[in-house]
């Protein structure tokens, strides 16, 4: 028995329905203004969506403060967008003499900054 094709439309639903489908926890961002520093915690999927949603506050507070730590505690997952994203903080910071640290990634996402050869400019640091 032969199965009907599926129409472009159809199938474009298709596709973005299993995209969305696992995308599961938006991005949340939020900022805690400690004086010279900042920290941002982020919650849910650095992926191209979360990625585009951190991008516009992590650059805001490497160019107004004098150390940013990003608390990855919630982040359950990272792409090379993500990585792009945070890389270029931690650059922007190290250029105007600055600090920028992860606080507490979980071990995958530790794993892949890690792997990626990354850890001399995105420091991690584990805290109680």
């Amino acid at each position: 028995m032969q199965q009907p094709a599926l129409s472009p439309i159809r199938h474009v639903c298709f596709i973005s329905r299993t995209i969305h489908g696992r995308r599961g926890n938006p991005m949340q961002v939020t900022i805690d203004d400690l004086g010279a520093t900042a920290r941002v915690v982020l919650v849910g999927r650095l992926d191209i969506a979360g990625a585009d949603k951190i991008d516009l506050p992590l650059a805001t507070v490497s160019g107004a403060k004098s150390a940013v730590l990003i608390d990855m505690s919630g982040v359950t997952f990272i792409a090379s967008i993500g990585l792009r994203h945070l890389v270029m903080a931690a650059k922007a910071m190290i250029r105007r003499g600055g600090s920028f640290r992860l606080l507490n990634p979980n071990p995958v996402v530790a794993e892949v900054i890690t792997a990626a050869g990354l850890a001399d400019i995105l420091p991690i640091e584990q805290r109680a």
